[in-house]
């Protein structure tokens, strides 16, 4: 139990050194307020879990953006085979004080121009291969859009499965702890009896502690476990405001 000790109290010293760097504030001036810890999160019941974080994915949206990117590329180069016309215009417009109608007769004070440039593109390979490459390129985004969407539908379905799984042996956590506890009282009555001595009390209140650690730590697994889950849905941030 004293080495548990020791261990969890390393573990919040590493956290509060890391967020008194990430805020600016000595480590020292740091201190937990019980009170504004929220509650503990419901465990989600949905069976569309996997929608749920598929909606509130940021890697899966990077992932879309990078495809549309991608087949926006691919339909400017095939437009590039497409024949395309430019069509360009000039109108000048000539000062009084350039004295042209001095030296020129009839001289005009304005002009203007008009010019079109018609391309028709029959046999362009290294056009063709560009466009080649970016259809490519627009395959290979989305075949990694569709991993990382597996990614997080998987991830989320096997994290509500754990959740269960974790909560189940939470429960089976209390119920050991509680075992022991009451076999404290069974110890007692055997000493009253003769049938046990003050070793046998020592081991029974021995367990008893050793089953403690083992339920904080189950519900510190099975705590952990609901916060990943609302990390991959998307509602962390609302259950850290208390919303």
């Amino acid at each position: 139990v004293d080495l548990r000790i020791t261990e969890l109290e390393t573990s919040v010293d590493i956290l509060r050194e890391r967020l008194g760097r990430a805020i600016g504030q000595s480590p020292e001036t740091l201190a937990t307020v019980s009170e504004s810890i929220p509650a503990a999160p419901p465990v989600r019941g949905d069976n569309d879990i996997s929608l749920v974080a598929l909606a509130s994915s940021a890697s899966v949206r990077v992932a879309d953006e990078h495809v549309r990117a991608a087949q926006d590329r691919a339909r400017a180069e095939h437009r590039k085979n497409y024949p395309s016309i430019d069509v360009a215009g000039q109108y000048v417009q000539y000062a009084s004080f350039n004295n042209y109608s001095t030296y020129y007769k009839n001289f005009p004070s304005y002009s203007y121009s008009f010019g079109m440039n018609l391309r028709v593109p029959i046999l362009n390979l290294a056009q063709n291969a560009l466009a080649a490459a970016a259809d490519a390129d627009a395959l290979h985004a989305e075949a990694v859009a569709q991993t990382a969407r597996d990614q997080v539908a998987n991830d989320a379905v096997r994290a509500q499965h754990t959740l269960r799984q974790l909560e189940a042996a939470a429960r089976v956590s209390r119920l050991e702890f509680e075992v022991a506890q009451a076999n404290i009282d069974a110890v007692k009555l055997q000493i009253e009896q003769g049938h046990a001595n003050a070793r046998d009390q020592e081991m029974a209140r021995a367990d008893v502690a050793n089953r403690q650690v083992l339920l904080l730590q189950s519900q510190f697994e099975y705590l952990r476990a609901q916060l990943q889950l609302l990390r991959q849905t998307g509602e962390l941030h609302d259950w850290a405001l208390g919303n």
